[in-house]
């Protein structure tokens, strides 16, 4: 008679259940509600455009003849309106947040022809798009920079709708998902945001929308202060996660005969 070794059999049983549930977990934050819907932030999560914005923020500051920026806390204003980053580099000095600004984006300006999508931007909104998932864009930025970067790019008729800081509230606030979700038609929770920021993730939290955030080779410090409905994501990993979660069908390979 076969003898079974009892902690062996208890280990196995208690692998599978905590698998179980890291799959449940894992699939009733994103694909409990059909998501008919994607919403991208554009800086930071299709196109690769932080080197440019703090390159231009460091022109800026030598223009106006300002202290060097701190980087820590440049970076930790990323994704921001620059109207508001401006305002925050310019407190408690000589200089006015207003020309701040406007040399900001005149360096911008200056230095966004060399701004490029991520490797798997341009993959992935045509896959969605194939698909028949509507795909839209909710960014910070305004208009007249956003616009020409989304043509350039190749990517702006994928898009069924663009929002911009300059047409609503710039995020956190929620106006630009709420535009979007009421013009397409669908649900908050039959959308999804895709961002990069905390910006991100709390416009999409206050309305009980799902949300994933990219990010590089480390999570964000912040991340532990969303709960289960935010997913953090690696940028090389999004394609794949779009197919785990079934918003895209794994692509077939073919073998050579």
């Amino acid at each position: 008679m076969q003898r079974f070794n009892i902690g062996k059999v208890s280990k196995c049983l208690q692998l599978k259940h905590n698998a179980i549930q890291y799959v449940h977990r894992w699939t009733d934050c994103i694909n409990m509600t059909k998501k008919l819907c994607i919403i991208f932030d554009w800086d930071g999560t299709l196109i690769d455009s932080s080197p440019c914005v703090i390159q231009a923020h460091h022109r800026a500051a030598d223009t106006l003849g300002m202290p060097k920026h701190d980087m820590t806390k440049l970076s930790s204003m990323l994704g921001q309106p620059s109207e508001v980053v401006s305002q925050l580099l310019t407190e408690k000095t000589e200089f006015k947040a207003i020309d701040y600004q406007s040399c900001f984006r005149d360096e911008y300006k200056r230095l966004s022809h060399s701004v490029e999508l991520y490797g798997f931007s341009q993959a992935l909104v045509k896959r969605l798009y194939e698909t028949g998932l509507k795909c839209a864009i909710a960014t910070n930025k305004p208009a007249k920079i956003a616009k020409h970067e989304i043509q350039r790019t190749g990517l702006f008729d994928y898009f069924v709708q663009k929002e911009y800081a300059c047409q609503s509230k710039a995020k956190p606030d929620p106006s630009m998902l709420k535009t979007i979700a009421l013009s397409q038609g669908v649900e908050y929770q039959q959308c999804l945001m895709i961002g990069d920021q905390t910006n991100d993730a709390d416009a999409a939290q206050s309305l009980g929308m799902d949300c994933i955030i990219v990010y590089d080779e480390k999570l964000p410090a912040w991340h532990r202060e969303y709960g289960i409905e935010t997913k953090f994501v690696r940028r090389g990993q999004i394609i794949k996660y779009m197919e785990q979660i079934q918003l895209l069908e794994p692509e077939k390979t073919s073998i050579d005969g």
